[in-house]
């Protein structure tokens, strides 16, 4: 298997199938971590709207340039990593013990239907 790292990405041709495939390098899929980690810090100002058309400005550019790429299982991960920050950043901003029992019991009662 021979291996060239560009700057774009990672170009691979694996022996056994004979198919030559590319996928993002580990620089750029950090980078993209890294922007995400800054528009979903705890303290970021805004309203939650602009945080996710922020994210999805992002994202969608990102996989727009990567199209072509074998990139699933990371795009699984990233999207299970984000879920979590933006669970973390709702709860944070609810600072209101009444709002965030008010959500729970509206999860509850949309799960038992």
């Amino acid at each position: 298997m021979w291996r060239h790292k560009s700057l774009i990405s990672r170009f691979q041709h694996p022996k056994s199938h004979g198919k030559v495939g590319c996928r993002p390098s580990r620089s750029a899929k950090q980078r993209l971590k890294a922007k995400l980690e800054k528009l979903t810090s705890r303290k970021r100002p805004g309203t939650f709207g602009e945080i996710i058309k922020k994210i999805n400005q992002t994202t969608t550019g990102w996989i727009n340039y990567y199209g072509i790429a074998n990139m699933k299982t990371f795009i699984e991960t990233i999207q299970q990593w984000l879920n979590h920050r933006l669970r973390q950043l709702i709860w944070k901003r609810w600072k209101k013990v009444r709002t965030t029992q008010c959500f729970v019991n509206m999860a509850l009662t949309v799960t038992t239907r």
